[in-house]
């Protein structure tokens, strides 16, 4: 049994208090991976409280990644990487959420999930046999990722972002997070680095875990600024600029040529491109990478095949600048690709043949279609909804005109299957996000169901 007390007069919501009482206890370890928690209704009894904030904190945690539910069985805790490096530490960082909930909701507006239900599994299915029959994957691969692979990594980020490079300075990871890893290593002299507030907090996370101070940059008004960078004294800043995460801006080329003069100007200052969402804009056209623009190699660019192909194979790649190759040889050559050379040959084909180029314009069709659809829908109702970040990506942000707490809305939304994901989730306080608002993703759900759940949200939650 959890025993903890609750602060009435703190003025801080119960539900809050609990999340983020468990998920400290997760972080230092003292809840271990699969450890069942207390049902609900038990910890709610134990803490003299109703159900309802030890219900929310629960979908908050599983929404965050820090606890799974199993039907009928009850909660339990998640593997979460970086819980060695992160116990000891005094920075008050939490993890990202996890790319998927796995929760059965009726309406999953979660940002993070993809339309699977269009992919070409009969396709995927047929190249792994296929090149299941080879013998040379028996034996171990390139530390940085398949030269095959990383061929029509190189092909597509020239053909869709303008990327160039050549295949020495291609790394392939599992996932953003083992790339951030390295990165991590790779700079760990520097022990500063700049991020976009609100922003990517398992990114923030990942560094901290490596002993870097992380610089918040509050990007409310405008995006970061080279006067702000100087002011931080920093040498490295993380950046989303073709989608800014979580709120949706595209950063003007004027800026991002600002950011790259400040980057040239002294020797060790590096930008660190997210593309994130990149792949998916409904509006105006579509600006190259920041690398894209960088003659001089001051650009480390990132990016994810998880919107695209699937996120089960948990594909990410890195493209360093020329001069970092051979310190990345250095400081990282004991580091071996984790992604399975199978995996890898399976996409190199899967591209290779086509079928990648044709399952991204499919995808790129009727996410617009839905991303239209909940734009119309939630237009219905401009005195409770303001749409904001609608140019890219799988999901638009529902700023809110209510009285009733952000709380209030999640609790009101769970109860009737929708899953919404809160904009103050990716502040490092909270209680700066300003306005309840929400990142509505319409990737899962098809148009129907996308009208009916905008529809309850708006007329019985908003």
């Amino acid at each position: 049994m959890l025993v903890f007390s609750l602060d009435n007069e703190s003025g801080k919501p119960l539900y809050q208090q609990i999340y983020e009482y468990i998920k400290e206890e997760i972080m230092q370890g003292r809840l271990s991976y699969r450890e069942k928690l207390p049902s609900a209704r038990e910890l709610a009894a134990s803490l003299l409280v109703s159900r309802n904030p030890v219900d929310t904190a629960y979908e908050q945690l599983v929404a965050e990644g820090y606890v799974y539910a199993v039907p009928q069985k009850g909660y339990y805790v998640s593997e979460i990487t970086y819980i060695r490096e992160y116990r000891g530490q005094k920075k008050e960082i939490p993890l990202q959420e996890e790319e998927h909930t796995p929760v059965c909701w009726k309406y999953n507006f979660n940002p993070d999930e993809v339309d699977s239900s269009h992919f070409p599994y009969a396709t995927l299915r047929s190249i792994a046999r296929n090149v299941m029959d080879r013998e040379e994957f028996l034996s171990s691969g390139n530390a940085q990722g398949e030269e095959a692979f990383r061929r029509q990594v190189a092909k597509y980020l020239y053909r869709s972002r303008g990327v160039q490079c050549e295949l020495s300075q291609i790394v392939i990871g599992a996932g953003i997070g083992y790339l951030l890893q390295l990165l991590s290593v790779l700079f760990r002299k520097s022990g500063k680095i700049a991020f976009e507030e609100p922003g990517y907090v398992r990114a923030k996370q990942i560094f901290a875990s490596y002993g870097f101070d992380i610089v918040n940059v509050e990007i409310a008004e405008e995006n970061i600024t080279p006067e702000e960078l100087d002011r931080a004294q920093t040498r490295l800043c993380y950046l989303t600029p073709s989608h800014q995460f979580p709120l949706g801006t595209v950063m003007p080329a004027p800026e991002r040529q600002r950011l790259l003069k400040w980057a040239r100007e002294k020797e060790g200052r590096y930008l660190i491109e997210d593309d994130h969402d990149s792949e998916y804009r409904y509006k105006g056209k579509p600006i190259p990478a920041m690398q894209s623009l960088d003659p001089e190699g001051k650009v480390i660019y990132i990016g994810t095949f998880s919107k695209v192909i699937t996120p089960a194979l948990r594909l990410g790649y890195m493209v360093l600048p020329k001069e970092l190759v051979s310190v990345f040889h250095w400081e990282c050559g004991a580091y071996n690709c984790p992604v399975s050379r199978l995996d890898q040959q399976i996409v190199t084909t899967f591209m290779a043949e086509g079928h990648f180029d044709k399952h991204l314009n499919r995808m790129r069709k009727i996410y617009r279609e839905k991303h239209d659809v909940m734009l119309s829908e939630l237009q219905k109702y401009p005195e409770k909804v303001k749409v904001h970040g609608d140019y890219a990506g799988l999901y638009v942000i529902a700023e809110v005109r209510t009285k009733k707490s952000e709380e209030q809305m999640v609790r009101e939304a769970a109860e009737k299957e929708i899953y919404l994901r809160p904009l103050s989730a990716y502040y490092k306080n909270s209680e700066t996000a300003g306005k309840p608002a929400f990142l509505l993703g319409f990737a899962v759900p098809d148009t129907d169901t996308i009208k009916r759940g905008i529809s309850l949200l708006c007329e019985e939650i908003f």
